[in-house]
């Protein structure tokens, strides 16, 4: 308690206003929220009553649960809470996250990262807009206008994507934050109990987070990095391939170019335009370099996108089949093999004997 009162061997059910604390004589008592400042869980010891197996598996399982992030408990002080609104619209915020506040530096960090690039990507394609119209000529500059109205959608789409996952992370880390801080070391009877849906839920949203659920944060973090940098990287050659666009259609245009003005006096001076076959030459054999770069970076991001699906893939896989203690999707054998003696005797009336028999047991499992 605040007044440094403690209440010990008394379970503990927290409620939005109210601490609600079960006693060994069945009474229940309500702590009004800052009259207490910390709960440490721990199992109860009641010794009025002697519990069976199945309560003693029980309260373990409620301890357990109960110590899932540590088994000391503070809870948050009003003046230190985040409104999880607030938090959202911060999200919103190009370069900036909401996880900043909840002390989230790494995972702040990240969408600080990937918001900038995609930022930059969709300055970067809205100031080649305005180069366009003037540098291309006849049905280039219709091709390379749609072009960079795709490449527009596709870049807000990329952008949009990350800031409302921002938001939404941001307001559900506020959430977390109010609740208060765990410390202290979870008390663990038996491995965490996690379910191959769990986790497979966890990593179809972002690569690695199955793992780190299922503490295996090794696996975790390597599937998280990879995922962040093969996206990065698609985003990064997404902009190199409007670039190598753009420098192609510009060699085309000037394939149209490579004419020149003849005059012939024949007898009067007449201007004739024709093609100037040394630079016509010179332009072709640019423009198909320049379309070879191009072909060449889409391949690359083509690439790119690939290994992005098949990092998430495999983390998904190995999230739902190969990771956590419990619940795991395995199959497998065993044989067992055993003797046991009959405890019955059978009387032989007639011969005045009497005789044991002996049961042999044999059993082939096959669990999935």
């Amino acid at each position: 308690m605040k007044s440094d009162e403690k209440i010990e061997n008394v379970k503990a059910k927290m409620g939005p206003q109210y601490l609600e604390l079960s006693l060994e004589n069945g009474k229940t008592v309500s702590l009004l929220n800052g009259t207490w400042k910390l709960l440490k869980i721990q199992p109860v010891q009641w010794n009025k009553k002697i519990p069976n197996a199945a309560e003693e598996i029980q309260e373990r399982d409620r301890v357990q649960q109960l110590s899932e992030k540590g088994n000391i408990y503070t809870p948050r002080p009003e003046e230190d809470k985040i409104s999880p609104v607030s938090n959202f619209f911060l999200g919103l915020i190009p370069g900036y996250s909401g996880l900043y506040r909840t002390k989230n530096y790494w995972g702040a960090g990240t969408f600080t990262v990937l918001e900038l690039a995609a930022t930059a990507n969709l300055i970067s394609i809205s100031s080649r807009q305005g180069l366009h119209g003037g540098a291309f000529q006849g049905s280039s500059s219709v091709t390379a206008a749609s072009q960079n109205t795709q490449d527009t959608i596709f870049g807000e789409a990329i952008l949009g994507l990350l800031l409302l996952t921002d938001a939404v992370t941001s307001s559900i880390m506020a959430s977390s934050w109010n609740e208060g801080t765990y410390s202290g070391e979870p008390l663990r009877f038996s491995p965490k109990k996690t379910t191959w849906y769990g986790r497979g839920f966890r990593s179809l949203l972002f690569p690695g987070w199955g793992q780190i659920y299922a503490e295996e944060p090794g696996k975790g973090y390597v599937f998280l990095t990879l995922g962040a940098s093969l996206f990065a990287a698609g985003i990064y050659q997404d902009n190199h391939i409007r670039t190598a666009r753009r420098e192609y259609n510009a060699d085309k245009d000037q394939i149209l170019n490579s004419d020149r003005i003849v005059t012939y006096y024949n007898p009067y001076p007449v201007v004739r335009y024709e093609w100037d076959i040394p630079l016509l030459s010179s332009n072709i054999i640019r423009a198909e370099g320049s379309k070879e770069n191009l072909d060449d970076a889409k391949i690359l991001r083509g690439n790119i996108w690939g290994a992005l699906a098949a990092v998430w893939t495999i983390s998904l896989l190995d999230a739902i089949f190969f990771s956590g203690n419990k619940d795991k999707l395995t199959s497998g054998f065993r044989f067992n093999f055993r003797v046991q003696p009959n405890s019955q005797v059978y009387e032989t009336r007639a011969m005045g004997m009497s005789a044991s028999n002996t049961e042999y047991f044999a059993e082939l499992k096959y669990s999935f």
